[in-house]
């Protein structure tokens, strides 16, 4: 927490895409990292995303996780 470049633990990846270091997550990656817009979503629902379970931007900016700009949808199609 005292290192100048620690930013709380919240990243952004090469898409734009905020992820959060939650390693105890049931998705989290090897890296111990979970996309926000999917945690964001976790809690506004209650409930894990099950598999295949998509969260899309409103906007279309893949940083701005707050719940009014996220929708979910049952599968990618």
């Amino acid at each position: 927490a005292d290192h100048p470049e620690w930013q709380g633990g919240r990243i952004l990846d090469k898409h734009g895409y905020a992820e959060v270091y939650a390693p105890l997550h049931p998705a989290a990656r090897r890296v111990g990292r979970v996309l926000e817009h999917r945690l964001v979503m976790e809690v506004v629902l209650g409930r894990y995303l099950r598999p295949g379970e998509v969260v899309d931007h409103r906007d279309s900016h893949p940083y701005h996780n707050w719940p009014d700009n996220l929708e979910m949808y049952a599968s990618n199609a």
